[in-house]
């Protein structure tokens, strides 16, 4: 169905496109980090590309994961980095680095997809026709999140935390 430029859907797309380009760019500057962390960023990137197709056939969308790792473990370390990650909550400076700061910027243009998909998704009733996308976006930015802190630990010389999460 062909739709007009200014339509919300197309607005979406281009805000997953822009995703898209921001997770290559940090995968770009990332390459160098451990496997744990370019696989995740490898899924992160293939969730992505699975969150269009989804949005265009309609197909349903899973939750996102890293390898074995699931959504639910995911959000439970974004929830308390510390316990699980060693490392607090973190706002993004400038001490963090590029890298860190390359990952804060695709963690946000996500959230402004999640906001899109929101608009998109959500009717005249208020009833979410596309929970599977909202969620999933949520869940996502949640996982580079989760990378953020993990390239500050390596960074840092604690890549250790990388062990105990396998």
């Amino acid at each position: 169905v062909l739709v007009p430029k200014n339509h919300p859907r197309i607005a979406l797309r281009g805000k997953i496109d822009t995703a898209i380009c921001l997770c290559v760019e940090a995968q770009c500057v990332l390459q160098e980090q451990p496997l744990f962390i370019t696989h995740a960023m490898s899924d992160i990137r293939s969730y992505l590309g699975q969150l269009l197709k989804s949005e265009v056939t309609g197909e349903p969308l899973s939750l996102p994961s890293f390898g074995d790792i699931d959504s639910e473990i995911i959000h439970k370390w974004s929830h308390n980095p510390l316990k699980y990650l060693g490392y607090d909550h973190m706002l993004p400076e400038a001490k963090f680095g590029l890298d860190v700061a390359k990952l804060n910027t695709l963690r946000a243009s996500i959230r402004e997809l999640e906001l899109q998909a929101s608009r998109v998704f959500i009717d005249i009733s208020m009833r979410l026709e596309r929970e599977d996308i909202v969620a999933g976006l949520n869940r996502l930015s949640s996982a580079v999140y989760v990378v953020m802190i993990l390239v500050w630990q390596c960074k840092n010389g604690n890549e250790s935390v990388l062990e105990r999460l396998k």
